[in-house]
């Protein structure tokens, strides 16, 4: 399945939370109603690089 890089430029800071439950769901191998997989997520200041594998680059980018 092809990979993709996600840029979120001006992200938010995650609740705590929120975060946890990201991870888990990374680490479990979860996959979105789209069939997005997040494979890792990479923050700093008020960015945020996700590294998924999805069907195509659009599943990436829509929110299920």
């Amino acid at each position: 399945m092809p990979k993709y890089i996600d840029h979120h430029k001006g992200a938010v800071t995650l609740p705590p939370a929120v975060a946890k439950q990201m991870v888990d769901g990374i680490k479990a191998g979860q996959k979105n109603p789209l069939g997005v997989r997040g494979i890792n997520s990479f923050f700093a200041k008020d960015e945020a690089w996700c590294v998924t594998e999805a069907p195509n680059a659009d599943a990436v980018c829509k929110d299920p």
